[in-house]
């Protein structure tokens, strides 16, 4: 059973929701949530990294083929922002 707890739209689309993403049992929530809004927004969870693949997993099938999860910043570690206006980035290119 999907414990929901609350719902927020936001504008243009997607929905902020409330409720727990550890919680395999919110999994349907999740899928027809995504599917209804297209944009999903969770705040305040903390999750493992087998967790997040997990929920990844209810929007469709994960890629396993990269072994981590790289962080992705727009800070340097220094603090310094980085040089470029529009970097090139591109998820799984020709897969």
């Amino acid at each position: 059973m999907s414990a929901i707890l609350q719902q927020t739209p936001l504008m243009p689309f997607g929905v902020e929701l409330d409720l727990d993403l550890a919680d395999p049992a919110n999994a349907d929530a999740v899928r027809a949530s995504f599917v209804e809004h297209g944009l999903l927004v969770f705040r305040q969870q903390q999750l493992s990294m087998d967790e997040q693949k997990r929920i990844v997993g209810y929007l469709g099938p994960v890629c396993e083929h990269w072994s981590t999860v790289g962080y992705v910043s727009n800070k340097r570690a220094g603090g310094i922002l980085g040089n470029a206006e529009v970097s090139f980035h591109s998820d799984n290119s020709y897969t």
